[in-house]
């Protein structure tokens, strides 16, 4: 305060220091004189209170195809000094950029390739209002399944043979026979195309029809294999040497399961 003193008219000059408090303040001056005085208030208001964070996210819903995707949400932040992050509750989705920040900021995602079924995940942002959480729903993979042929007229005798299966990339297939004597030679399961080899065993009795079958997801293929009987075999033989001057000769046949009657004789 100047001129704390002094005598006839004269100005009275003072200063207030800052308040750091919330609350308002009071003081008072007081000018004393022979005979008499007089007094000065000075009120002083408190500092503003701090402001208030409030955050919203947009979008906080995400569909994501089953290829997978990446994308952005916003954080929009009203007030200073207001800080946030975001983390990933789940191993496919990946928070890219924006993982924290203060103020208004994005946040970048990736979400991986789904090779099942539907599935649900989050991204969590952490402020100072509490969570907001940015929903995932992401699509299952939809298989497909195709043979090529679907059918095959199988050799009575036996015989092995291929189909194609054509699907989708990432979709795990199996494959099995309903017959016994239809085998599956390759591998029985999958992921994506594949080339099915089978077996078709001799039919010693009357036709028949037997199938394998290919399941991928909640699609199916099925390979109709039909076999009509074996022919009637016909069994040769040559004997060697010819002719036959000495006591033992050696005898060829076309079939392994034909049997003969070697009997010497005399006055061939």
């Amino acid at each position: 305060m100047s001129n704390a003193s002094g005598a006839d008219t004269a100005a009275l000059g003072y200063s207030v220091g800052a308040n750091a408090s919330a609350d308002a303040r009071t003081g008072h001056i007081t000018v004393s004189w022979t005979g008499g005085s007089a007094q000065l208030t000075v009120t002083q208001a408190g500092v503003a209170p701090p402001a208030t964070c409030a955050y919203s996210v947009s979008p906080v819903a995400i569909t994501s195809p089953a290829a997978g995707n990446s994308g952005e949400s916003t954080v929009t932040v009203t007030g200073s000094n207001c800080s946030w992050s975001a983390q990933s509750n789940q191993f496919w989705i990946h928070v890219t950029s924006g993982n924290s920040g203060t103020g208004t900021g994005t946040i970048g995602y990736t979400v991986d390739a789904n090779a099942g079924g539907e599935r649900f995940g989050r991204i969590i942002v952490t402020h100072t209002a509490g969570t907001t959480d940015i929903s995932f729903t992401q699509a299952g993979l939809t298989c497909t399944a195709a043979l090529d042929p679907t059918t095959q007229a199988a050799a009575g005798m036996g015989a092995s043979y291929s189909a194609a299966l054509t699907t989708v990339s990432g979709c795990t297939w199996t494959a099995a026979s309903d017959a016994s004597w239809l085998t599956i030679s390759s591998a029985t399961s999958g992921t994506g195309n594949a080339t099915i080899s089978y077996t078709v065993a001799g039919n010693p009795g009357a036709a028949r029809t037997g199938h394998i079958t290919v399941t991928a997801g909640s699609a199916s293929a099925q390979l109709t294999v039909n076999q009509d009987v074996a022919p009637p075999l016909t069994a040769s033989f040559t004997v060697s040497p010819t002719p036959c001057p000495v006591t033992t000769a050696s005898v060829t046949t076309n079939l392994l399961s034909c049997s003969f009657d070697g009997r010497a004789s005399t006055g061939v």
